[in-house]
């Protein structure tokens, strides 16, 4: 597989959010004949043209609303055409309701490659980044704002030109927002030696900085995937080593890594040699319990077709080989409610799946096929984000009546409503947004058992600080006889 072809052909290969649930048949309707079913179900097909979205992927996130939003590689107002010669968009953000409602919010006017994924910022803006395009040809980060629909160009790659792209080149991740209030992200190629780096930017300068420089390490080299904020305050994330045709490995099988949000700090946690521990790693987040989960696309057994990990913070490591049963290749990682973790399979084997998994490992609680419904319930699902409601959402790129891809739900077993801080880590007095729903003027926030101080509630979203007294452990939203709680820890920083 040629990662830039594939990287460049959705733009999705990075950022994508997982979660778990348990291996069951399913019937041809979606829903799992077992006790503990889980029901899948088609919410909307994108119809192509330039109308609607269409081709959606990259991560969704929840909004302040409690609607979802994303990306799309077609529709929209822009004159793109696909290779018949066919009007088909440059691409969109859109909303789209729990419901299945899309509305498009900003057209493309050029084929950017904006589908990475969406990330809400504290300030209520979305963040995102896209591969193509820019001033210098080499991708852009952006701020998009779901009230005035502004969208802003924070930042284009290569501002010093080739060969190199000293500031980066071509965005690998999402931006994520770290505690202070900077967003990071990674680029896959560029740099000081022109193997990727990790920088932050900040949204009011629009200032770029980069903290990480790869080199031509055959591992260490070439970031993809998302980052994750971690409980300490550093942030994590994968290489996928060797170059971007992906030759065979060792040495060229990718790490995973921790950096500190200045950048004075940088370890290598795990090097992949190919074999079962698997090759090119997606990225990893960190669960409830602390240890730290991924995906990798190759290696794991005799299928070679991937595997799903566990890291230790002390460096233990266990991985499970991707079965040959399951379509698809493993990708990002999220954790739902019922404290299992789901994902999505890309269908290069395949239409592709969603599965899940218990904290503990093997075996796969759950899989649902997308190809015995011959695509008609999506092809290559690319993201799995779990609401606060507890039910799982993501989009397909490809699939549905018009092969438009699709918005699907997943209904989990056990899996109750939540809530969600936008950050998940922070130090007494900082300020904290919450997402979930059912919240009025009468909500009350615990860190803990410490009552914090609400500023503002709407019907989803909440605005607090970290009280004093707070200590690590599980916020909860009381409202009424109604309690929400995190599904992990908030952790308080000295």
């Amino acid at each position: 597989m040629n990662y830039l072809k594939h990287l460049k052909r959705t733009s999705k290969s990075l950022g994508v959010a997982i979660a778990v649930v348990l291996v069951v048949a399913m019937a041809v309707s979606g829903t799992a004949t077992s006790a503990h079913a889980q029901t899948y179900s088609l919410l909307y097909s994108f119809p192509g043209g330039t109308a609607e979205p269409g081709t959606p992927a990259g991560i969704l996130a929840q909004g302040q609303d409690g609607n979802l939003y994303g990306a799309s590689g077609t529709g929209g107002s822009g004159n793109c055409y696909n290779t018949r010669g066919q009007l088909v968009g440059c691409g969109t953000i859109f909303l789209m309701t729990t419901g299945g409602q899309p509305t498009v919010l900003h057209s493309f006017s050029t084929k950017d490659g904006c589908t990475i994924g969406l990330n809400l910022g504290s300030d209520g803006n979305f963040y995102g980044s896209c591969v193509n395009n820019g001033a210098y040809g080499k991708g852009y980060v952006f701020q998009f704002n779901p009230n005035t629909l502004d969208l802003i160009d924070l930042h284009d790659f290569c501002q010093q030109g080739p060969p190199n792209c000293p500031d980066g080149a071509t965005p690998s991740s999402r931006p994520v927002e770290g505690t202070n209030g900077n967003y990071y992200g990674t680029t896959l190629s560029g740099g000081a030696y022109g193997y990727g780096t990790v920088y932050y930017i900040n949204p009011t300068t629009k200032a770029l900085t980069t903290i990480l420089n790869f080199t031509d390490d055959p591992n260490v080299s070439y970031p993809s995937g998302p980052l994750f904020l971690g409980s300490n305050g550093n942030l994590y994330g994968a290489t996928k080593g060797g170059v971007p045709a992906l030759p065979a490995c060792p040495p060229n099988c990718g790490t995973v890594y921790e950096v500190s949000n200045s950048g004075a700090f940088f370890k290598v946690l795990h090097t992949f040699t190919g074999s079962s521990d698997g090759a090119t790693p997606n990225g990893v987040i960190q669960g409830k319990n602390g240890d730290f989960y991924g995906t990798t696309l190759q290696g794991g057994g005799e299928n070679n077709q991937g595997t799903i990990f566990k890291l230790t913070p002390s460096g233990a490591f266990d991985s499970y080989s991707f079965p040959s049963t399951a379509s698809g290749l493993p990708r990002d990682l999220e954790q739902a409610s019922n404290g299992d973790l789901y994902g999505v399979a890309y269908g290069s084997k395949g239409d592709g799946s969603i599965f899940g998994i218990p904290p503990k490992g093997s075996p796969l609680i759950y899989t649902y096929d997308l190809s015995m419904n011959g695509g008609a319930n999506g092809v290559d699902p690319d993201s799995a984000l779990s609401h606060t409601s507890g039910i799982l959402f993501g989009v397909t790129a490809e699939g549905g009546a018009d092969n438009h891809g699709v918005f699907y739900s997943l209904t989990l077993p056990e899996a109750p409503e939540y809530c969600r801080p936008q950050i998940a880590v922070g130090q007494v007095g900082d300020p904290i947004g919450i997402l979930g729903q059912g919240f009025g003027p009468s909500s009350e926030v615990y860190f803990g058992d410490v009552q914090a101080t609400v500023t503002s509630a709407t019907g989803n979203f909440i605005t607090t600080a970290v009280p004093t007294g707070a200590q690590t452990g599980t916020l909860m939203v009381k409202t009424g006889s109604k309690k929400l709680k995190s599904v992990g820890p908030f952790y308080v920083l000295p």
